[in-house]
């Protein structure tokens, strides 16, 4: 059985939240756009129509099952329906008709941009991550470096890859920006005593907690505070170390240092992970995914990302 990374945030796509956001985000989009005045002008207001959206290159697609969505939902005032050819995950190769829209030819026009900018921008981002993943023997996870929040780490999930967290709501991540804000010292003894004056409400809603480090003695220091058996009697969370911007040399050095008192199975099991981040790339990601950590962050996968080409034609 797989071993589930706390960076698995994949049930969260199953909630309102996630729904409400997916419904918000195209009602804005298409309120953005406001009235198209093209279309007022020279096509008739009552005409059905007919239009299919093909992929132009090779990919994996997604946003599929976030367009299907809200098309069905009373929020969506577009009449229109959509009959899928293709669903997330599925490949791609160029020329492939993704679905058919029928409906009334104004409204197909008006949801042309944000359907196509959608399946590009989503498809672009699953395409990538299915390449890293098929590339590493590390499991794969998105950042929060994200354009488009939920839907962005979507799309790393349909490609293979794991969500991290979904925001700033659920899970404590301290950065290099807390440690320089408060303090270290400060820092790391509000997470030694955090169980203690930490409103429930904000607990409650933690899935795990995490801590970036620069160098060995920073490593140590919080590795010392997660296996101390004080923090979290209750053993309520997952730990996860990040290992931000090591060389792959400084990577397997400290694994060569762990594991001879803590190895990979024994930190698992009292439920600690390392992860490593920063200037990991497709072109370098068999050399560090090859080095023994849990799993493997990549902001490229949002911020960098091709999108894929389709259009839509009548």
């Amino acid at each position: 059985m797989q071993l589930k990374l706390p960076h698995d945030r994949s049930d969260f796509f199953k909630t309102a939240a996630y729904e409400i956001a997916v419904i918000d985000f195209f009602l804005q989009e298409l309120m953005h756009d406001g009235i198209d005045v093209t279309s007022l002008l020279f096509v008739e207001s009552v005409k059905d129509g007919s239009a299919r959206i093909v992929a132009k290159q090779n990919g994996v697609l997604a946003g599929q099952s976030d367009i299907d969505f809200f098309v069905k939902t009373e929020e969506c005032f577009l009449d229109i329906e959509i009959v899928w050819k293709k669903r997330d995950g599925d490949t791609l190769v160029a020329g492939d008709e993704i679905c058919e829209i029928s409906g009334n030819a104004i409204d197909i026009l008006n949801f042309e941009r944000v359907s196509l900018n959608v399946l590009s921008r989503l498809s672009g981002i699953a395409t990538a991550t299915r390449t890293i993943v098929e590339k590493s023997k590390t499991p794969i996870a998105a950042t929060r470096k994200t354009q488009w929040s939920y839907l962005d780490k979507k799309a790393i999930f349909v490609g293979g890859g794991n969500t991290h967290r979904m925001g700033l709501f659920d899970a404590v991540l301290i950065k290099e920006n807390h440690l320089i804000a408060e303090g270290k010292k400060d820092v790391l003894q509000k997470l030694r005593n955090m169980q203690e004056y930490a409103p429930p409400e904000i607990l409650q809603h933690i899935q795990f907690i995490e801590v970036e480090v620069e160098n060995f003695k920073e490593f140590y220091e919080v590795l010392a505070v997660f296996r101390d058996e004080t923090f979290d009697e209750n053993n309520q969370y997952a730990y996860v170390i990040m290992l931000d911007n090591f060389s792959p040399e400084n990577i397997e050095k400290l694994f060569l240092e762990v594991g001879k008192t803590y190895d990979k199975k024994a930190r698992n099991e009292d439920n600690i992970f390392i992860e490593i981040s920063g200037g990991i790339t497709e072109k370098n990601i068999e050399q560090y995914s090859s080095l023994g950590a849990d799993v493997i962050s990549l902001g490229s996968l949002t911020h960098s990302v091709m999108p894929v080409d389709f259009s839509l034609r009548f």
